[in-house]
């Protein structure tokens, strides 16, 4: 059969089924879920699988695998996640959890992969492998220490853990997409990098005393954090417009009592940037700052810093094969250098060849409370469509397949990648023993 009657085959057999589609994607925009949380998202996913006679596995406390065998040994991971985030101040937030980063959308187009490839795969020279992964939204940190103190995880990221689990060892070539808003009307943006970062949780220990009879006989980690913040604003002029660094925070807890000097005060913190070297040098700057305004106010503060991360590097072949497909069906295409968000998907594009397009079909901000889906067909199927053309492309032919897989340098191995992400973790020693070792 010729390639192009395999692609039409496809896209009918989406287009048959799209209100199907459309309705998962709404039930799952219903009820949102935590990362690590997604249970019923998965069993959704799960029902769908086991309607359409599709073996699955399942790893990451809550991710999913669907395997749909060709005829070849190439294998192509289309990822999907699943996770919600918080946001209180969202009209349609439950319990303050909202899919305000559309990654509810991303189960429909690989429903529809599923839909359309299941159709022809005997005509294809390889493997598709549909992901449900877990925990994108790198948040709710204690829970996911708790997690970690467990043995349930390592890495706070659920591709990362899908790493280090073994999972992707026998992908070859890695798809996924993403949600956008910034523009108006049909599109998709290709090619683009993003930060990657490292995360730090803060806990600031000063003394605690009546504020109003004997405040002079405290130390005021709400003031230490203060400062820290102050220090950290000024060292931003050195940061290099190339390097996209982002430092930010939020405050989880600023003290116990409005009549008590704060002796326990915490923050969480991202030190992001367009490259490791960049994330390491900052990163040293932030620590510095919150020590040394710390060690001068005379109190104390502990730091852990996280593995977060890495940036994402999306392959050139392989978008320029999505672009084709895109522009096949009429979509327009953007081409973009760099998003300063973060994925764990730039984790995985250090190991193997990735695509990380994004696709219109919402409004509103980012994580914001007025982000919306307001086209469901571009949300939720077009992506399916160009996704599952593009897999055709790459296994009707190994040869185009295999080209990319080697033509291919991995950045780091996946040994390497797991000692680095080790090495990231660390706790700093007080201010004091900092600042006496450092003369």
């Amino acid at each position: 059969m010729e390639k192009s009657e395999l692609k039409k085959i496809v896209l009918d057999e989406i287009e048959k089924r799209k209100e199907e589609i459309i309705s998962i994607c709404r039930s799952i925009y219903n009820e949102p879920e935590e990362g690590f949380k997604e249970f019923r998202t998965r069993e959704k996913i799960k029902s769908f699988f086991v309607k359409e006679n599709i073996p699955y596995e399942e790893f990451s406390i809550t991710g999913i695998k669907g395997i749909l065998k060709g005829g070849g040994d190439i294998n192509i991971g289309v990822f999907s996640e699943m996770d919600a985030l918080f946001n209180p101040s969202h009209p349609d937030s439950k319990n303050g959890l909202v899919h305000a980063c559309g990654h509810f959308a991303q189960i429909g187009y690989l429903i529809g992969v599923a839909i359309g490839i299941n159709r022809i795969r005997k005509y294809l020279s390889g493997n598709i492998f549909l992901f449900g992964t877990p925990a994108e939204e790198f948040i709710d940190l204690s829970f996911r220490e708790e997690l970690k103190r467990d043995g349930k995880i390592r890495f706070f990221g659920g591709k990362q853990e899908m790493i280090r689990e073994g999972v992707i060892d026998d992908v070859h070539i890695g798809i996924m997409a993403h949600g956008d808003s910034s523009y108006r009307g049909r599109y998709f943006i290709v090619g683009y990098g993003t930060n990657g970062f490292v995360s730090k949780m803060i806990r600031f220990k000063g003394r605690p005393a009546h504020a109003g009879a004997e405040p002079e006989k405290g130390i005021n980690a709400l003031h230490m954090m203060t400062l820290s913040i102050d220090a950290i604003n000024m060292i931003r002029e050195r940061f290099r417009d190339k390097d996209h660094i982002r430092v930010h925070y939020i405050s989880t807890k600023g003290g116990d009592s409005v009549n008590i000097i704060p002796d326990d005060v915490r923050m969480e913190m991202y030190v992001r940037g367009a490259s490791t070297d960049a994330i390491l040098s900052v990163d040293k700057l932030v620590d510095r700052a919150i020590l040394g305004s710390s060690y001068a106010l005379g109190g104390d503060v502990n730091i852990k810093t996280i593995p977060g991360y890495l940036p994402l590097i999306q392959n050139k072949e392989l978008s320029e094969i999505f672009k084709k497909n895109a522009e096949e069906i009429g979509i327009k295409v953007v081409e973009r250098d760099f998003s300063g968000a973060s994925t764990d998907m730039g984790d995985i594009s250090h190991l193997i060849p990735v695509i990380h397009p994004s696709f219109s079909g919402f409004s509103g901000k980012f994580h914001g409370e007025d982000f919306k889906m307001v086209d469901e067909e571009m949300a939720c199927i077009i992506p399916a469509k160009v996704i599952a053309m593009t897999i055709i492309d790459l296994l009707y032919d190994k040869a185009l397949a295999r080209k990319i897989i080697e033509n291919y340098k991995p950045l780091l191995t996946k040994e390497d990648y797991l000692s680095f992400m080790n090495k990231l973790e660390r706790e700093t020693p007080s201010s004091e023993i900092y600042f006496k070792s450092d003369g």
